[in-house]
């Protein structure tokens, strides 16, 4: 638990568009002071903040020298996550740091070790976890009440690259060094962090991943089939090409059916009203048949909510949704699907 009851953020790193969203979330929350930013491309920093009218340092080192700053929020290229959190964790700041966590395996049980040993907290920025209808079907799950799950479809994916690269600004995003693959990793790990939330730890994964049409140098899609324990299977599509429909989940058990969807492309229509964020079919005599229970998405503003999230937490002491142990056992997912289109076979964890 933070000390008094104003945070205040510096960033390290605005390469990703998140960053804004965060911003303007904390802009609007008077139990917090965005004060601070930092990026290793200077001129990106300075515009960034003018933008939201606050400082920009061009040296890293002083900005976490700042005692008043007391969390970073970090969404900088992926490749400089892992160096910019312990740079954090050693100045003794809070952190909140946009997906995926690291490169590498590696590189997340030395981000484990600099929190520990600096005694910091850490929310890996998972929106899957922070979204009230994805809890709301955790918890049927978990109340068992469409039986044993036998399988889960899940899609994520947006269209900013269906017709190339429509944002400049995530012009690194297409670069493996700098994002370590490309949808597969980037919207892939939403849906791995989904899964392995709902799931469990996964056994074995199969994966498709063609080469980019656009000419870049990593995909725009990824396909994958993930067994779980009990030989419950999930099959994961990510894209970065979905031209409308985004994210889908549907889950099929033994007593029922679990369907989510978000976007208006694939929602349906009860009565005249739309996007109920979550269906359940059951054929239990109790309650035979479709429901659509009000369950409020916050889909449309979920990065906010993450930054919302942090806040909340750093402030009443709760444990933060997700931290560095879900952000490798997502990307562990991700680097073991890579491996398995890479061969062709069939890959175990």
């Amino acid at each position: 638990m933070v000390g008094n009851n104003m945070i205040k953020i510096g960033m390290l790193g605005v390469a990703h568009p998140h960053a804004d969203l965060w911003a303007k979330a904390w802009e609007n929350d008077p139990r917090v002071e965005l004060c601070a930013v930092w990026d290793s491309d200077s001129n990106r920093g300075a515009e960034w903040g003018k933008q939201f009218e606050i400082a920009s340092y061009e040296s890293l080192e002083s900005l976490l020298a700042n005692e008043d700053i007391n969390a970073v929020g970090i969404c900088a290229e992926t490749s400089q996550h892992a160096e910019l959190i312990v740079a954090a964790a050693k100045a003794g700041k809070a952190i909140l740091c946009e997906k995926p966590p690291a490169l590498s395996l590696k590189e997340c049980d030395v981000i484990s070790e600099a929190v520990k040993q600096n005694g910091v907290r850490l929310m890996q920025g998972f929106p899957m976890r922070v979204d009230p209808g994805n809890k709301y079907i955790k918890s049927l799950l978990d109340n068992g009440t469409i039986g044993e799950i036998t399988s889960i479809r899940k899609r994520h994916g947006i269209g900013w690259a269906a017709n190339g690269l429509s944002d400049q600004r995530l012009s690194w995003i297409i670069k493996k060094e700098l994002a370590g693959g490309g949808a597969f990793i980037d919207e892939g790990i939403h849906a791995a962090d989904f899964l392995i939330w709902m799931l469990g730890e996964p056994v074995s994964i199969q994966a498709f991943i063609p080469e980019s049409k656009n000419g870049f140098e990593v995909e725009e899609e990824g396909v994958a089939i993930i067994r779980f324990k009990n030989n419950v299977f999930a099959t994961m599509q990510s894209s970065w090409t979905f031209a409308a429909a985004t994210n889908t989940t549907e889950i099929y058990g033994r007593e029922g059916t679990i369907i989510q969807q978000f976007n208006d492309c694939a929602s349906t229509q009860v009565n005249g009203e739309s996007n109920f964020s979550v269906q359940i079919y059951s054929n239990k005599s109790e309650m035979a048949g479709w429901q659509y229970p009000r369950v409020p998405s916050v889909f449309k503003n979920i990065h906010a909510e993450v930054a919302k999230t942090f806040i909340n937490c750093l402030l009443t002491g709760d444990e933060f949704p997700s931290g560095i142990q879900e952000g490798k056992a997502a990307l562990n997912l991700i680097l073991k699907g890579y491996e398995a289109a890479a061969t062709g076979k069939e890959v175990f964890f």
